[in-house]
């Protein structure tokens, strides 16, 4: 009798045990963040988190986001401290002749938008294709609906506010008047929150941006990534 008991407490004992961990099991989720050996300014620290999203990433997520700027002429580099990345990058320095107010310009904006929607993966003037890219249903270098023409979101805006109005008689307000066609354009700006894509200063407008993706896969070796850029 007395050693009967013995197996019999052990059984409950691994069983409350059992189920103790299983209920703290359930409790348990996939993590966000890394942990890492490095301190949270240090450019690692970033680095690894974005492999780790990349990887949990799903769909357009796995493909190379690219955004084209145009206004900016460059970064002024003086006090960027090499060993602190993370830290002051340096300063924008805007384009003086930048204009995206005129009619032509605009057109120019949207001539692009429209080219990158219809880029094929083989370079203009060559018959190789390019080895990075995905698309083998279309051919196409990018993904045309995950282009961002903020320029075609401001026409949709107005039109709202405007009733019966063209896109392109809102085109020529930056012809025939400029200064209403800005402040509409800013007005845009701060109330749909388009900051990435679009930028003010002093009420001017400073850079305007295309951002899109295109059919190469994220973490692909210089040889492949490097002539889908150029």
């Amino acid at each position: 009798e007395r050693f009967r008991v013995v197996p019999i407490l052990a059984l409950l004992f691994n069983l409350v045990l059992f189920l103790a961990l299983g209920i703290q099991a359930f409790k348990l989720d996939v993590p966000n963040d890394i942990p890492g050996n490095y301190a949270a300014g240090h450019m690692f620290a970033d680095f690894l988190d974005a492999y780790s999203d990349d990887f949990a990433g799903g769909g357009n997520d796995d493909f190379v986001l690219i955004t084209y700027a145009f206004g900016i002429e460059g970064i002024d580099r003086d006090g960027f401290k090499k060993f602190d990345p993370n830290g002051f990058r340096g300063d924008v320095v805007f384009d003086e002749d930048f204009d995206i107010v005129s009619s032509a310009n605009q057109l120019h904006f949207l001539s692009v938008c429209n080219d990158l929607r219809n880029l094929t993966c083989i370079p203009s003037g060559e018959s190789k294709r390019l080895e990075g890219c995905t698309d083998a249903v279309n051919n196409l270098a990018t993904i045309p609906d995950d282009i961002v023409c903020v320029l075609e979101f401001f026409y949709e805006y107005y039109q709202a506010t405007v009733n019966n109005i063209s896109i392109s008689a809102i085109q020529s307000l930056g012809d025939t008047d400029p200064e209403h066609f800005v402040g509409a354009l800013e007005n845009f700006s701060l109330s749909q929150d388009v900051s990435p894509y679009l930028g003010f200063v002093n009420s001017e407008p400073k850079y305007i941006a295309i951002e899109y993706r295109a059919t190469l896969l994220n973490n692909q070796p210089t040889r492949i990534k490097e002539p889908f850029f150029d």
